[in-house]
């Protein structure tokens, strides 16, 4: 459906994009994230022809459209403002795109009605935007873009506007949408959980290059570089050197403890490496530990996230069970499952330069 061949973006002596490659299946929702200033913006502006490529060429459906004004490649186009007319109701709002190209009145009627329905502006179809609550303004823009039945949808931070619950509620629904109408969609966001909430496959940007891409469950349990496991989600690093003992591997951390780790970074042994566990992967137990000490707990409603000193670093684990309690400066042990630490080599940046949000 889309395919990115070596984009590049120059202004001045700045490279916003640098070679950038990417494709999406026809069907396929698939999220862009990264830190403010890596590309992301400029990526689908290049995408939608708002901006030229400085290098490089976008084919949607096959067709090289690098030369072809935004209203030639068919797609539709989500906002992060979300640039409703204002002197138009929801309703016309809603039908300008099918009043553009000449669509008759009945199909018209029909399909804005069906539209209004999805997205539950029944109540604000003759509401003006200046009088829609938020959310139902970006209802009403993604229904916009809908109408034009283009199966290809660039959505550009379209809940960023919105408060929490609205955006929790929204990027379900919008999910859902997408998928019941078969389109494919490029969404670019800087919110790690609204993108691992929407997206079939992810892209981590970083200083205009992607350095991620694959399925958004594999990018979080498995990322590739030590940027995208510090980048997604929560994380724990821990300094370590891979040993062996009797014919096996296992990594020691700066602190003395010894943990068995996966097989497969046997090729790593004798190597000074960085360890990586989200924190829902550790536990209080009595294998596979490490030794530290108690600090403080944080409340978040459903669950608690303790955390703990361990030498010169903070260990976090976050558990659902409300109840489990420790005592502020006590020794607990901490169990690492063997199957979720993650083994990096000390990238030549060293760990600060390799988890900055640009890159040096």
């Amino acid at each position: 459906m889309l395919r990115v061949e070596n984009v590049s973006k120059r202004y001045g002596n700045i490279w916003a994009l640098k070679n950038v490659q990417m494709s999406i299946e026809e069907g396929e929702y698939v999220a862009i994230i990264g830190p403010s200033g890596c590309g992301k913006t400029t990526l689908i502006k290049i995408i939608s022809g708002i901006e030229k490529p400085t290098s490089g060429r976008i084919f949607i459906q096959g067709k090289d459209v690098t030369a072809l004004s935004p209203s030639e490649r068919k797609f539709g186009y989500v906002f992060q403002n979300i640039a409703l007319f204002p002197h138009m109701p929801a309703r016309e709002n809603i039908a300008y795109p099918l009043k553009v190209r000449n669509t008759d009145k009945n199909t018209l009627k029909k399909i804005v009605n069906e539209l209004g329905e999805l997205f539950g502006l029944g109540n604000y179809m003759d509401f003006y935007p200046r009088e829609l609550p938020m959310g139902t303004q970006q209802s009403c823009g993604i229904a916009r873009a809908l109408a034009t039945q283009h199966k290809l949808m660039l959505l550009d931070e379209p809940l960023s506007a919105l408060d929490a619950r609205v955006r929790k509620k929204l990027r379900v629904e919008l999910r859902k949408f997408m998928k019941d109408f078969g389109v494919t969609v490029l969404h670019v966001t800087h919110d790690q959980e609204e993108a691992l909430a929407v997206a079939d496959k992810l892209c981590v940007m970083r200083s205009g290059e992607i350095i991620e891409i694959g399925k958004a469950s594999q990018i979080y349990q498995q990322p590739r570089t030590l940027f995208g496991a510090f980048f997604l989600g929560e994380i724990n690093f821990l300094d370590a050197r891979i040993v062996e003992k009797e014919g096996k591997v296992y990594a020691e951390t700066r602190e003395g403890d010894v943990l068995e780790i996966n097989s497969q970074y046997n090729e790593m042994r004798g190597e000074r490496v960085i360890l990586a566990i989200r924190p829902e992967n550790v536990r209080a137990g009595d294998k596979n530990t490490i030794h530290a000490k108690f600090e403080r707990t944080i409340f978040f409603g459903a669950y608690n996230v303790h955390i703990f000193e361990y030498g010169s670093t903070q260990i976090k684990m976050v558990s659902y069970n409300l109840d489990e309690k420790f005592n502020i400066g006590k020794e607990i042990l901490l169990a690492l499952s063997p199957e979720k630490i993650l083994v990096y080599r000390i990238p030549p940046e060293g760990m600060v330069g390799a988890i900055s949000l640009e890159k040096k």
